[in-house]
Protein backbone atom coordinates (compact mmCIF):
# COMPACT_ATOMS: atom_id res chain seq x y z
CA UNK A 1 0.00 0.00 0.00
CA UNK A 2 1.27 3.48 -0.92
CA UNK A 3 1.16 6.17 1.77
CA UNK A 4 -0.25 9.28 0.03
CA UNK A 5 0.00 11.53 3.13
CA UNK A 6 3.76 12.05 2.64
CA UNK A 7 5.35 13.34 -0.59
CA UNK A 8 7.33 10.83 -2.60
CA UNK A 9 11.04 11.31 -3.23
CA UNK A 10 10.15 12.22 -6.81
CA UNK A 11 7.79 14.95 -5.59
CA UNK A 12 10.44 16.23 -3.18
CA UNK A 13 13.01 16.44 -6.00
CA UNK A 14 10.48 18.35 -8.13
CA UNK A 15 9.74 20.77 -5.28
CA UNK A 16 13.48 21.32 -4.71
CA UNK A 17 13.99 22.02 -8.43
CA UNK A 18 11.12 24.50 -8.35
CA UNK A 19 12.62 26.26 -5.29
CA UNK A 20 16.04 26.42 -6.95
CA UNK A 21 14.49 27.83 -10.14
CA UNK A 22 12.60 30.51 -8.16
CA UNK A 23 15.74 31.38 -6.16
CA UNK A 24 17.80 31.68 -9.34
CA UNK A 25 15.15 33.86 -10.97
CA UNK A 26 14.97 36.09 -7.87
CA UNK A 27 18.75 36.38 -7.64
CA UNK A 28 18.90 37.16 -11.36
CA UNK A 29 16.41 40.02 -10.87
CA UNK A 30 18.31 41.23 -7.80
CA UNK A 31 21.58 41.00 -9.71
CA UNK A 32 20.11 42.95 -12.57
CA UNK A 33 18.97 45.71 -10.20
CA UNK A 34 22.41 45.77 -8.58
CA UNK A 35 23.99 46.08 -11.99
CA UNK A 36 21.78 49.07 -12.73
CA UNK A 37 22.62 50.54 -9.33
CA UNK A 38 26.27 50.49 -10.43
CA UNK A 39 25.14 52.71 -13.34
CA UNK A 40 22.71 54.96 -11.46
CA UNK A 41 20.23 57.07 -13.38
CA UNK A 42 21.25 60.67 -13.84
CA UNK A 43 19.51 63.44 -15.75
CA UNK A 44 20.89 66.89 -16.37
CA UNK A 45 18.64 69.83 -17.25
CA UNK A 46 19.65 73.28 -18.42
CA UNK A 47 17.32 76.20 -18.82
CA UNK A 48 16.84 79.92 -19.00
CA UNK A 49 13.81 82.14 -18.96
CA UNK A 50 12.22 85.45 -18.20
CA UNK A 51 11.17 86.74 -14.82
CA UNK A 52 10.22 89.77 -12.81
CA UNK A 53 12.04 90.52 -9.58
CA UNK A 54 10.76 92.85 -6.88
CA UNK A 55 13.27 94.25 -4.39
CA UNK A 56 11.98 96.82 -1.90
CA UNK A 57 8.84 97.26 -4.02
CA UNK A 58 10.74 97.97 -7.26
CA UNK A 59 9.94 95.48 -10.07
CA UNK A 60 12.69 94.85 -12.60
CA UNK A 61 13.10 92.34 -15.42
CA UNK A 62 15.33 89.36 -14.62
CA UNK A 63 17.06 86.60 -16.56
CA UNK A 64 17.24 83.28 -14.65
CA UNK A 65 19.59 80.49 -15.80
CA UNK A 66 19.95 77.10 -14.13
CA UNK A 67 21.71 73.74 -14.38
CA UNK A 68 19.92 70.92 -12.54
CA UNK A 69 21.10 67.37 -11.75
CA UNK A 70 18.44 64.74 -11.06
CA UNK A 71 20.03 61.60 -9.56
CA UNK A 72 16.58 60.17 -8.76
CA UNK A 73 13.06 61.01 -10.02
CA UNK A 74 12.24 62.92 -6.82
CA UNK A 75 15.62 64.45 -5.84
CA UNK A 76 17.42 67.36 -7.49
CA UNK A 77 20.33 69.74 -7.05
CA UNK A 78 20.60 73.01 -8.99
CA UNK A 79 23.23 75.64 -9.61
CA UNK A 80 21.89 78.88 -10.98
CA UNK A 81 21.94 82.61 -11.27
CA UNK A 82 19.53 85.48 -11.74
CA UNK A 83 20.71 88.52 -13.67
CA UNK A 84 18.87 91.75 -12.91
CA UNK A 85 19.70 95.43 -12.56
CA UNK A 86 22.90 94.93 -14.61
CA UNK A 87 24.44 92.51 -12.11
CA UNK A 88 24.19 88.98 -10.76
CA UNK A 89 21.30 89.59 -8.41
CA UNK A 90 21.41 86.09 -7.01
CA UNK A 91 23.83 83.17 -7.57
CA UNK A 92 22.83 80.00 -5.74
CA UNK A 93 23.04 76.30 -5.01
CA UNK A 94 19.68 74.65 -4.40
CA UNK A 95 18.50 71.23 -3.19
CA UNK A 96 14.98 70.08 -3.84
CA UNK A 97 12.36 67.40 -4.27
CA UNK A 98 9.73 66.75 -6.91
CA UNK A 99 6.26 65.29 -6.24
CA UNK A 100 4.33 66.80 -9.15
CA UNK A 101 5.48 70.21 -7.87
CA UNK A 102 9.14 71.17 -7.44
CA UNK A 103 10.06 72.37 -3.96
CA UNK A 104 13.54 73.52 -3.01
CA UNK A 105 15.68 75.69 -0.78
CA UNK A 106 19.11 77.11 -1.29
CA UNK A 107 21.83 79.56 -0.42
CA UNK A 108 24.28 81.66 -2.36
CA UNK A 109 25.53 85.18 -2.92
CA UNK A 110 23.47 88.15 -4.03
CA UNK A 111 24.05 91.75 -5.08
CA UNK A 112 21.79 94.73 -4.81
CA UNK A 113 22.18 98.29 -6.08
CA UNK A 114 21.06 100.61 -3.29
CA UNK A 115 19.02 103.75 -4.06
CA UNK A 116 22.20 105.87 -3.71
CA UNK A 117 23.95 103.75 -6.40
CA UNK A 118 26.20 101.57 -4.21
CA UNK A 119 26.35 97.83 -4.88
CA UNK A 120 25.90 95.72 -1.78
CA UNK A 121 26.78 91.99 -1.81
CA UNK A 122 26.13 89.36 0.84
CA UNK A 123 24.94 85.81 1.52
CA UNK A 124 21.46 84.91 0.31
CA UNK A 125 18.89 82.29 1.22
CA UNK A 126 15.80 81.33 -0.75
CA UNK A 127 12.95 78.88 -1.14
CA UNK A 128 11.55 77.74 -4.47
CA UNK A 129 8.32 76.34 -5.79
CA UNK A 130 7.69 75.47 -9.43
CA UNK A 131 5.29 73.49 -11.59
CA UNK A 132 7.10 71.58 -14.39
CA UNK A 133 4.89 71.31 -17.47
CA UNK A 134 6.17 68.74 -20.01
CA UNK A 135 6.30 69.93 -23.60
CA UNK A 136 8.27 67.05 -25.14
CA UNK A 137 7.87 64.07 -25.53
CA UNK A 138 4.13 64.38 -26.14
CA UNK A 139 3.27 61.09 -24.35
CA UNK A 140 4.79 62.22 -21.03
CA UNK A 141 1.43 62.26 -19.24
CA UNK A 142 0.40 58.85 -20.63
CA UNK A 143 3.67 57.11 -19.69
CA UNK A 144 5.70 59.25 -17.25
CA UNK A 145 8.21 56.50 -16.33
CA UNK A 146 8.84 55.75 -19.98
CA UNK A 147 9.32 59.46 -20.66
CA UNK A 148 11.86 59.70 -17.83
CA UNK A 149 13.97 57.16 -19.69
CA UNK A 150 13.88 59.13 -22.97
CA UNK A 151 17.28 60.56 -23.95
CA UNK A 152 15.88 64.14 -24.30
CA UNK A 153 12.78 65.87 -23.04
CA UNK A 154 11.76 69.43 -22.42
CA UNK A 155 9.51 71.31 -20.05
CA UNK A 156 8.34 74.76 -19.07
CA UNK A 157 8.83 75.69 -15.42
CA UNK A 158 6.66 78.51 -14.05
CA UNK A 159 8.03 79.35 -10.60
CA UNK A 160 8.08 81.61 -7.56
CA UNK A 161 11.29 82.22 -5.56
CA UNK A 162 11.36 84.50 -2.51
CA UNK A 163 14.89 85.30 -1.30
CA UNK A 164 16.61 87.09 1.55
CA UNK A 165 20.00 88.77 1.22
CA UNK A 166 21.73 92.16 1.15
CA UNK A 167 18.45 93.89 0.28
CA UNK A 168 15.99 94.82 3.01
CA UNK A 169 13.03 92.49 3.40
CA UNK A 170 12.11 89.77 0.91
CA UNK A 171 12.92 89.86 -2.80
CA UNK A 172 10.11 88.25 -4.81
CA UNK A 173 10.87 86.59 -8.15
CA UNK A 174 8.19 85.22 -10.49
CA UNK A 175 9.00 83.76 -13.88
CA UNK A 176 9.06 80.93 -16.40
CA UNK A 177 12.11 78.92 -17.46
CA UNK A 178 12.28 76.64 -20.48
CA UNK A 179 14.45 73.64 -19.69
CA UNK A 180 15.91 70.80 -21.75
CA UNK A 181 16.60 67.57 -19.85
CA UNK A 182 19.17 65.00 -21.00
CA UNK A 183 19.57 61.43 -19.68
CA UNK A 184 23.29 61.14 -18.90
CA UNK A 185 23.27 57.56 -17.60
CA UNK A 186 21.14 54.70 -16.29
CA UNK A 187 17.37 54.45 -16.48
CA UNK A 188 14.76 55.36 -13.91
CA UNK A 189 12.40 52.56 -14.90
CA UNK A 190 14.89 49.91 -13.75
CA UNK A 191 15.55 51.78 -10.49
CA UNK A 192 11.85 52.07 -9.70
CA UNK A 193 11.16 48.49 -10.75
CA UNK A 194 9.71 48.96 -14.23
Amino acid sequence: MIDRSRPSSRQLRGARRLCVAVALAASSTAGERLAHAADPPLRMAFGAGAAGRSVEGQWQPALPIELTLLPHPVLMASLGGVFSDGTVAHGYLELGVYFGVSLGAGAGVGSYTTPDGRVSSDTTFHIFTGLPIPVYPPDFLRDPLGALDERWWGYALPYYRPSWGPWSGTAHEVGVMLKASYRVSGTYGKLIGG
